[in-house]
């Protein structure tokens, strides 16, 4: 918990890449929290719908207004393993909601996701291997 941190106005995002979800270890996600009346609440916790073991998500984590990006660098793509990838949810009447995981293409062992950013429309993903 707190590998990765991000703020925009009043929410934060908090990345979890070793959080193990239902069947998978190091699975990863992250947390939204909310600053209402200058109390922090966690708002939600967004994981993508078939996450796998080691896929490290969250690594790291980018907000701007109610878009958020994830990093998940040990995301497997078919056959290629620790291609890595970013996953992108919208926050919805206060409710994240994943929305993509097709936003490249990396080759085996590129670890896409390591790095994230966005701001407006604009996302970049970095893959360094």
């Amino acid at each position: 918990f707190g590998a990765s941190v991000a703020l925009s106005g009043e929410t934060a995002l908090v990345g979890a890449p070793s959080a193990d979800l239902p069947g998978e270890t190091d699975a990863g996600c992250a947390y939204a929290f909310l600053r209402t009346k200058g109390f922090w609440s966690q708002q939600g916790k967004l994981t993508h719908p078939s996450p796998g073991q080691d896929d490290y998500n969250g690594s790291s984590v980018s907000l701007s207004g109610n878009i958020a990006l994830l990093g998940a660098p040990g995301f497997d793509v078919g056959l290629n393993t620790e291609s890595g990838a970013a996953f992108l949810f919208a926050r919805v009447n206060g409710a994240w909601l994943f929305q993509d995981d097709d936003l490249g293409s990396f080759e085996a062992n590129s670890w896409g996701g390591t790095s994230v950013a966005i701001s407006g429309s604009t996302l970049v993903i970095g893959a360094p291997n």
